[in-house]
């Protein structure tokens, strides 16, 4: 996440189970076709960032959007959001259902300057 974005107010976190590398990514090239076809044009959209655990158990996605209605309006108005679901609701390997939490940014801190050294 990028602290220095003022518009960069919510986050979503989804964590999928999976049932191991394979699935996992399965799961992210299924999960970023969807972000790449439709919702990186949305408006409010900032960005999507998915990551693999180091045994391969479990995907992580965080979303960044410039407001909480913003992503709630991005599901309202993709037209394939449904099949999108479903899709990855299907998909082999995973061992459960995602977990969703939803924050809102309270805090940023920035890393301190470095200061430059003479020769």
């Amino acid at each position: 996440m990028d602290p220095t974005r003022t518009d960069a107010g919510f986050v979503a976190i989804v964590t999928f189970p999976t049932d191991g590398p394979e699935a996992a990514r399965e799961l992210v090239e299924l999960a970023t076709g969807g972000v790449q076809e439709w919702i990186r044009a949305v408006p409010g959209f900032l960005s999507a960032n998915y990551h693999i655990s180091s045994d391969g158990t479990q995907v992580v996605n965080y979303a960044q959007w410039s407001s909480e209605a913003a992503y709630r309006e991005s599901f309202t108005n993709n037209p394939r959001s449904a099949e999108v679901r479903a899709s990855l609701s299907a998909l082999p390997g995973l061992t459960g259902p995602p977990r969703s939490v939803f924050y809102t940014l309270a805090a940023s801190i920035l890393p301190a300057p470095v200061e430059e050294t003479s020769p």
